[in-house]
């Protein structure tokens, strides 16, 4: 394993974890999904 393939597998991790959802809404402007479900 190289050095630099731990901070890959973390930058891949924290990139999952981000909901896109979330992101589109806030994006486009529309209510936070899970407020109004």
């Amino acid at each position: 394993m190289s050095a630099i393939a731990p901070g890959m597998i973390l930058f891949a991790y924290l990139c999952g974890s981000i909901s896109s959802a979330i992101l589109v809404c806030r994006i486009a402007g529309l209510p936070d999904p899970r407020e109004s479900g």
